[in-house]
């Protein structure tokens, strides 16, 4: 496979680094000898950030040196002693009831654990023995690192060299940015260039004005509060129109709804049991062996939607996932593109994700899977900067997206009257495609290349084998729409002239007048 590289593990078993990864690994290796004792290692979701530090763990061991690997959610420890296994590295965990094992050179600890022992009365030397750590990795470590539990820790263990591991490093307060805990970024590859690889999957977003009015929305902890947001996602027209919305858009694609409250995802989930759409919830109260049952059924096909709150964030994977249903708002950048990224794993008969926001969060921070500011010093969980514009269902025209009229077919975005909208009713908009300015560059290109190809007369395979080449994916159907601009009979003679003649040749035709005039 192109990219990757092959190192050798204790055991003599080869173990697959891609370059990426490798070259994170050399790049902390540069960085420390240069004398700096915390450094953040940023990848997006798929780059391998567990391999790439496990790797560096490994390491370490051979060199006689202890490590502790730090997490805040312990759904990452088994993850974690998995990887570490592959590589033939010993570990042992502290969390819960579990047994420490304190000739393991590697722990891999929560820090709710570390937490609960010191409130008990147990010194760090108690916990994990009088031999110093010489590395200390977090997981997660946009919360980590300014966990009070963690400065205690690094604190004690002084000398140690200090790692963070994340995809999203930002803070929501303006006063706490990453570059406060960390001396020096290592980033991964942007989320575009692994989508190329196709070790992800793109985006596509879709979003509405109108659920929310976030002025008038309190603040609690920095962020919307959040029994406000289930009270209006709540009601009865609210819990319509997601699933008409969804239904309209996503169709049968198995889906996470991401909601403000317990109270939103158990009524979301009875409205769409109610209308004959399976669906079941995860809340940070459910167990562990229901959320297995829950994740095979969606396996199984047997359920389609699950809603979720507070959870299924860090270490979720569920390759199914093809849509993600986004039912509040946040000022959180790091939250919105963690739970906001988890349908982007690759699965069979999968080209992309949905992911529908009802919160305006795509406004304020932009693609998940797009390019990404990894900047550490600073003003680093804003909103996005670019132009945001929607797409008009009827003529394709892109339309800033405050505007209730499409400029160019007079297309209107809102179904409602004037009288029909009241203080006590929800302004109820249809979703439309989010466009930021790299997403409309490549909407334009295909259609460029589209009837470039019509008017050099060239296969309408093509550009869709150019856009793949250059970007990693096939650009949805709705993207190819009226492209060439011809009468019908003109584009069928294009096709009848570039047909394979064959057993398929009628369905190529079909598939084709497909994506240039719709269903």
């Amino acid at each position: 496979m192109r990219g990757s590289v092959h190192l050798q593990s204790v055991d003599g078993t080869m173990i697959q680094l891609y370059d990426y990864q490798a070259q994170m690994v050399q790049e902390t290796y540069q960085t420390l000898k240069q004398g700096v004792q915390t450094a953040l290692i940023i990848a997006v979701m798929g780059a391998g950030k567990t391999i790439t530090s496990a790797w560096i763990m490994r390491d370490c061991v051979r060199k006689q040196g202890r490590v502790l690997f730090l997490v805040s959610f312990t759904c990452l420890i088994d993850q974690t002693l998995e990887t570490l296994a592959l590589l033939d590295v010993s570990a042992t965990a502290l969390q819960g009831k579990r047994r420490l094992d304190p000739n393991a050179p590697v722990v891999v600890a929560s820090i709710q654990t570390i937490s609960k022992r010191l409130s008990q009365g147990l010194t760090l030397d108690q916990l994990f023995g009088p031999e110093p750590f010489r590395l200390i990795v977090a997981d997660e470590a946009h919360l980590l690192a300014f966990d009070q539990v963690y400065q205690v820790v690094v604190t004690h263990y002084s000398k140690a060299t200090q790692l963070g591991l994340t995809a999203t490093p930002w803070r929501l307060s303006k006063q706490e940015w990453m570059g406060q805990k960390y001396q020096r970024a290592i980033v991964g590859p942007q989320p575009t260039e692994i989508i190329k690889r196709g070790k992800a999957l793109p985006c596509r977003g879709f979003q509405v004005e109108g659920m929310f009015e976030l002025d008038s929305l309190d603040i609690q902890a920095g962020d919307y509060a959040e029994p406000q947001m289930t009270q209006i996602a709540t009601r009865p027209e609210a819990l319509d129109q997601v699933i008409d919305e969804w239904q309209r858009i996503s169709g049968d694609r198995p889906t996470l709804m991401v909601g403000a409250g317990v109270k939103q995802a158990v009524k979301q989930a009875e409205r769409f049991n109610q209308r004959g759409f399976p669906a079941a919830v995860i809340h940070g109260g459910t167990s562990k062996t229901k959320r297995t049952d829950i994740f095979n059924a969606v396996g199984r096909g047997d359920l389609q939607v699950i809603c979720s709150v507070g959870c299924l964030t860090a270490g979720f994977n569920l390759p199914p996932l093809a849509s993600i249903l986004y039912i509040r708002a946040t000022k959180s950048k790091a939250l919105f593109h963690q739970t906001g990224g988890r349908a982007a794993r690759i699965h069979p008969g999968k080209t992309d994700y949905h992911l529908l926001d009802f919160g305006g969060n795509l406004h304020r921070h932009g693609d998940p899977m797009g390019e990404q500011d990894y900047n550490i010093w600073g003003d680093s969980d804003g909103g996005s900067d670019w132009e945001m514009v929607k797409l008009c269902p009827d003529c394709q025209n892109k339309v800033n997206i405050f505007l209730a009229r499409c400029t160019s077919c007079g297309y209107l975005f809102s179904e409602h009257t004037e009288d029909d909208e009241t203080l006590d009713q929800l302004d109820l908009l249809k979703l439309t495609e989010y466009f930021d300015e790299p997403t409309a560059q490549k909407f334009n290109e295909i259609r460029q290349w589209r009837r470039r190809a019509w008017r050099d007369n060239l296969s309408p395979d093509k550009p869709i084998e150019h856009f793949q080449a250059t970007y990693g994916y096939i650009p949805p159907d709705e993207w190819f729409k009226g492209a060439t601009a011809v009468a019908r009979s003109q584009y069928v003679n294009y096709l009848d002239r570039h047909s394979k003649r064959g057993r398929w040749a009628d369905n190529w035709i079909q598939y084709h007048l497909h994506l240039e005039f719709g269903p």
